[in-house]
């Protein structure tokens, strides 16, 4: 039983280990850029999708004309409120560290001519789920191991 518990505790020590110092080298190296091009008619609306993972978010919107009426939404699908919100503006940026899921901007062109909107997308940081995952193997391998210890050290004071 003492053999298994050690080899236990080692295998999940030694992945949570790997997970976590993949997910923390990766995510300072990485950074995900993605642009997206849109031309909204006036009085038009437009919904664009997004699948968000639990790390750092940052959106730049840029409006052309400048002079351009145009209301900027972001929120949780099936959610009622609002995360973020930008009415009648030209241009938006903005930060956030969202929870996983998909979520959904809304553009709304509210000008007397169409809009042309360049939107960059930077998701940027550390994967929190995945990383705490990886500390949870960390803290199941350290107590399988303990517990083993724990084992061991009965077992030679009953043989004494």
């Amino acid at each position: 039983m003492n053999i298994w518990l050690k080899r236990i505790g080692l295998i999940l020590l030694i992945a949570g280990l790997t997970v976590t110092a993949t997910i923390l080298v990766k995510s300072v190296r990485e950074e995900h850029v993605s642009k997206k091009n849109i031309t909204l008619q006036k009085g038009w609306l437009g919904i664009i999708y997004y699948y968000f993972h639990d790390n750092t978010v940052e959106f730049l919107i840029e409006i052309m004309p400048s002079g351009s009426a145009v209301d900027i939404y972001l929120q949780r699908m099936g959610s009622p409120e609002r995360l973020v919100e930008f009415n009648d503006v030209d241009s938006a940026e903005f930060k956030l560290e969202p929870s996983r899921g998909l979520y959904m901007l809304v553009l709304q062109n509210k000008s007397e001519h169409d809009a042309s909107i360049l939107i960059t997308f930077i998701s940027k940081g550390i994967q929190r789920s995945i990383m705490y995952t990886g500390m949870a193997a960390i803290a199941l391998g350290a107590v399988c191991l303990a517990a083993n210890k724990l084992l061991g050290l009965r077992e030679t004071r009953d043989i004494d």
